[in-house]
Parts: C-alpha cells; sequence; structure tokens
C-alpha cells in the first residue's frame, strides 16, 4: 500500500511518500512562475498547480492532506472534480499552523496514520 502526506499553502507543497524502504521526501513546483501581489491568485495558475500535484499523487492509496489555510480544502475540491482516484485516496484534510519542518509533517502523518489504520510507522 502506497501512502504519501501533502503539505501544502497557496504557494507550494511538499509530498512525502511511504513505502517499504521508508520516507522519501519531494518537492512540489511552486504555483506561481513569476511576482504575485500578496492576496492575488491567478486561477488558471492555481488549476495548474492543482492539476499537476494530483498527477503525482495518482498512484497512492492513501493520502493525508495538511496545511495552514485554505489551500488544501481547494485541491480535495479540485480532485473531486478532476481527479477521482486521487479524491478516493484523501483519507482525511488537516490543519497544520505555519510552516513546520519535515520531522514535524512527519510525527503527525505518523500520528494520523496510527490512528486510522493501526499503522506501525517505517
Amino acid at each position: 500500500m502506497k501512502r504519501a502526506i501533502v503539505w501544502i499553502d497557496h504557494e507550494r507543497s511538499k509530498i512525502f511518500d511511504y513505502d517499504m524502504n521508508g520516507v522519501h521526501p519531494r518537492k512540489h513546483a511552486p504555483k506561481y512562475k513569476g511576482p504575485v501581489e500578496h492576496g492575488q491568485r491567478d486561477q488558471e495558475h492555481e488549476k495548474q498547480f492543482y492539476h499537476h500535484l494530483a498527477e503525482n499523487l495518482e498512484n497512492n492509496d492513501l493520502i493525508l492532506l495538511v496545511g495552514p489555510d485554505m489551500a488544501k480544502e481547494e485541491f480535495k475540491n479540485h480532485c473531486e472534480k478532476h481527479h477521482p482516484d486521487v479524491d478516493k485516496a484523501i483519507f482525511k484534510v488537516d490543519n497544520m499552523k505555519g510552516h513546520p519542518s519535515q520531522e514535524e509533517i512527519l510525527a503527525v502523518s505518523d500520528k494520523l496514520f496510527k490512528e486510522h489504520f493501526q499503522w506501525h510507522g517505517i
């Protein structure tokens, strides 16, 4: 079973893939290619960002989405409409304040996987 945790905000995302060999972090490209005024979001860039992120998650059986703002819910809604297999794999959307370290993100995912799936960690 392939699992992933995705930390996402409106400017970037981080993906952590779990497999039998451990956890493998990978960065997902920022959605904006150039300066954007604070508070401005280009809907076409956002759609492309969410589409590209969903494509990167297509082979996962379980996905946990965390982040500090509404981007995680917006991404979930995007998947409901455009990527049903990814949407089906998303088992939880959870708040996580600020810009946490990799260790903090993995601690949250480990806790939530344990709560929901009797996960014993890597």
